[in-house]
């Protein structure tokens, strides 16, 4: 079976993206659950690495832009795929056979969420280098 192909895609990349900053999200949690832990038991040989790694400033800029596109893109499924906004109407598949979905409120509000979580990456990088 042939998959569809749509050129200019945005749906797909915010797909990949979602999966991505999750998995750094997930990563730095383990890494902050670790040096804590480490800290409480009283393990300084396996808090001190993870505390340095963790109190990066690069670490956390990427963990704030990750947290801010992956939290307002869940934002946008929650709108789309549980409220349905956005959705386009169902019609007559014709050639070229492009989905209503893309065409839709669905991409606005997805350029809409890509925009918020610019501004809060710059707003995040202004609090780490003002701080």
């Amino acid at each position: 079976m042939a998959r569809l192909r749509v050129p200019n895609n945005p749906e797909r990349l915010a797909y990949r993206l979602h999966r991505v900053t999750g998995l750094i999200l997930l990563a730095y949690f383990m890494a902050h659950a670790v040096s804590m832990g480490g800290m409480l038991a009283g393990y300084t040989w396996l808090a001190e690495p993870a505390a340095a790694i963790v109190s990066s400033k690069t670490l956390r800029f990427a963990v704030a832009a990750a947290a801010a596109f992956h939290g307002l893109n869940g934002l946008r499924l929650i709108l789309v795929e549980a409220l349905g906004l956005g959705l386009g109407k169902p019609g007559i598949p014709r050639p070229p056979y492009i989905s209503t979905s893309l065409r839709s409120a669905q991409r606005l509000l997805l350029h809409f969420v890509v925009v918020l979580a610019g501004l809060a990456v710059a707003l995040a990088a202004y609090l780490l280098i003002a701080w």
